[in-house]
């Protein structure tokens, strides 16, 4: 290796606790869930980068969070606080994206259909919790920047499936039942593709991995305590493998449809049905396989042995950021009169409401925890209830009233050049045909994408979800429709092969 190709690129790394104060409030469920206990730490893992070449530097800092989602709001914040800290670093150049563990509080108030439990931590609290740990967490990846390199792998894991049934009247339910005698197959396929970035340093020691999967966090979805899911036991099984603590960054690829459980085996294989711990465990052990099937352990960086990976030392690194304006999907006027028809229809039907949706909330989470009490598989909640049909037909109205001073969605695109491999950002829950659109379409050797990125733009569905309805494909249930997906797309390309 030559040294003086090493002092071109500079990559450091470092991790932070964001558990937060017990008891507290969980986010990414339509109910209330207050954890009081802590089955393993949340954390924030910083990856530092720069190309400090002849030319003129290139800089990032990525931050992955065991959250559920990231606010840009959030990101703005952690932005401005890095001014002060890192005087040399742009702030524009940092992006952080979360696991999707829905066993984790939010920064933001979740949902306004209950009242906050008085002995949790308050989001407010948490939010100035995570704005210091994150910021001083970026501050510690780049000050401990040093000359290293980059190899790349490809392993192969099965861990997401679609989990959109499709039926013989052309529609679809998310985590739908499939004995059904008009089930007719699942809406879309899957990636079992793993895709990974190490760093090393100049003596060949690893220094970090990056662990992309299109498979959100969230096996333990329904559980009542704090959790990085299946991210934090995949970090305990390789930090024992590796024989030290190695930052781990996990991306989760264009996964909106898909969620680590075979739906079409309806629950029979084993034991775990995989919405507890003991799934979770199988599943973080199958990636940590995966991972260690390439890179075994630190020894294998030897230049000596047959298993040394070949590390780029002066990978070219370029880094950019759109800003795009994506159509958000719109409200009809025939769409509006449908839920202005069912609204009267639930109100005659449950007169004492008199429209107020908390109270008709207190029923749907009577009900929810009547069938968690039950146990058994999730998904508790009956997004077929009343409860649920209320605020849906709200928010259609609602989204009616918005579009027509807010007809475009704002959000930020990064895209980065490491060497072969390019890595680009969006802020959906983006379904995996768009990743698959991108990557077979990409001029770059390598193409990893890591979706809940610098916003929360919600569900992305195809064309084909929207025709089928259901959970996920509702056009309240995110900012943007296939039209959006489509320019996305072709964004997204157009900044990777401005890189290559």
């Amino acid at each position: 290796m030559g040294k003086q190709a090493a002092r071109n690129f500079l990559t450091g790394w470092a991790a932070r606790d964001i558990t937060p104060a017990m008891p507290v409030e969980l986010s990414g469920q339509y109910y209330q869930r207050l954890a009081e206990r802590l089955r393993d730490p949340l954390s924030v893992t910083a990856w530092a980068i720069e190309s400090a070449g002849d030319g003129a530097a290139e800089q990032a800092i990525l931050l992955g969070v065991d959250l559920v989602g990231v606010s840009s709001d959030l990101q703005d914040d952690v932005r401005e606080r890095l001014r002060g800290l890192l005087p040399g670093f742009d702030p524009a150049r940092l992006l952080i994206h979360a696991i999707h563990t829905h066993t984790a509080p939010s920064p933001d108030v979740f949902r306004s259909w209950w009242e906050p439990d008085a002995r949790a931590m308050t989001a407010d609290d948490y939010r100035r919790l995570l704005v210091e740990r994150l910021a001083d967490a970026a501050a510690a990846a780049w000050r401990s920047r040093a000359p290293g390199g980059l190899s790349f792998d490809l392993a192969w894991c099965v861990l997401g499936h679609c989990r959109r049934p499709v039926y013989a009247d052309g529609t679809s339910e998310m985590y739908g039942a499939v004995d059904r005698a008009d089930f007719v197959g699942m809406e879309g396929g899957e990636d079992g593709g793993v895709e990974l970035i190490f760093t090393w340093n100049e003596l060949r020691q690893l220094t970090g991995a990056v662990v992309n999967v299109a498979c959100p966090a969230q096996v333990m979805e329904a559980c009542r305590y704090v959790s990085a899911d299946m991210v934090g036991e995949l970090r305990r099984l390789l930090r024992a493998a590796w024989g030290r603590d190695v930052p781990v960054l996990y991306q989760v690829a264009p996964a909106g449809d898909l969620s680590p459980r075979d739906l079409t085996r309806n629950y029979r294989v084993g034991p775990a049905h995989f919405w507890d711990e003991a799934g979770m465990q199988i599943l973080a052990r199958r990636l940590a396989r995966a991972v260690l099937e390439v890179m075994p352990a630190s020894a294998a960086a030897d230049a000596g042995t047959s298993t040394a990976p070949a590390i780029d030392w002066n990978p070219e690194f370029r880094h950019t950021v759109k800003k795009l304006a994506l159509p958000v999907r719109r409200v009809s006027e025939q769409q509006a009169e449908r839920a202005r028809a069912n609204l009267r229809r639930l109100q005659a039907d449950n007169p004492g409401l008199n429209g107020d949706l908390r109270r008709a909330y207190e029923v749907f989470a009577a009900r929810t925890l009547a069938r968690e009490q039950a146990g058994g598989h999730g998904p508790y909640d009956d997004k077929n209830g009343d409860f649920v049909r209320f605020h849906d037909n709200q928010a259609v109205l609602k989204r009616l009233e918005t579009q027509r001073e807010h007809p475009a969605y704002p959000c930020e695109l990064h895209c980065l050049r490491l060497g072969e491999t390019a890595l680009a950002s969006n802020p959906f829950e983006l379904f995996l045909e768009y990743g698959q659109r991108i990557k077979a379409r990409s001029p770059a050797r390598r193409t990893m994408l890591v979706q809940l990125a610098g916003g929360q733009g919600g569900y992305l569905p195809t064309a084909q979800a929207v025709a089928h309805g259901g959970y996920g494909a509702l056009v309240i249930n995110g900012h943007v429709g296939p039209a959006g997906g489509d320019l996305l797309v072709l964004e997204t390309l157009a900044a990777i092969k401005q890189l290559f």
